[in-house]
């Protein structure tokens, strides 16, 4: 909680000094668009007015699944996450539209459906902490590896409503993790990700092994 309160003190910290003459963020609605395809996938697209100086990109488009997959007795939902430039080009497709992206994952989250239709804050402390692409990255990478200290496989977490306060926190479920990451869907992954380097390995020998031999004619 510590820290979820000062995360939300530097917002409010900054937004007083930025934009004082303007709403508070809770007002601020045109950051954050929705729409549905015709499969019924919600689709959130959430442009970050405050990224980081490392960022390659300051939209989020988040695609949800609206069934959810239960997953140790918990509701985590399938998703596809993709970072972007707001000003990047745009190509119309059977989903509405087709954005220029810096990257895209499938993902497993753990989300309030209700609260991400109905609460902004909630959007903007989903982005910002569970769904910037360093968080995603770094659990698929970890989803890779065959005994990572927090066993995950592509679930990436997410934030839940605490029942006594009501603040927004981060959330992790180990179990879901473990499971996640032992699934037959991961455990493939992984053997496909370890042949892949095993045929680039196999690539680059027989590459330098032809260098080698131009050399000692």
């Amino acid at each position: 909680m510590g820290l979820l309160n000062l995360f939300k003190k530097r917002k409010n910290t900054h937004l007083s000094q930025e934009t004082s003459d303007t709403e508070p963020f809770q007002k601020k609605k045109p950051n954050i668009s929705y729409s549905y395809t015709k499969e019924g996938i919600l689709t959130i697209d959430f442009y970050d007015d405050e990224p980081s100086l490392s960022q390659t990109y300051d939209s989020i488009r988040l695609a949800i699944n609206p069934v959810a997959l239960q997953i140790e007795n918990q509701d985590i939902y399938n998703c596809m996450v993709s970072w972007y430039y707001d000003d990047s080009c745009y190509a119309p497709s059977e989903c509405g539209s087709r954005i220029v992206s810096d990257g895209q994952e499938n993902i497993l989250a753990q989300i309030d459906l209700q609260l991400i239709r109905l609460d902004p804050e909630y959007v903007y402390i989903l982005m910002k902490k569970i769904l910037n692409k360093n968080n995603v990255i770094g659990h698929v990478e970890d989803g890779l590896k065959e005994n990572p200290a927090r066993p995950c496989g592509n679930y990436v977490g997410g934030i839940i409503e605490d029942d006594v306060t009501g603040e927004y926190q981060e959330y992790f479920s180990k179990e879901v993790g473990k499971a996640v990451h032992n699934s037959p869907k991961m455990i493939a992954r992984r053997e496909r990700y370890r042949n892949q380097l095993k045929e680039k390995a196999s690539q680059f020998n027989y590459s330098s092994s032809r260098q080698m031999d131009s050399f000692s004619r």
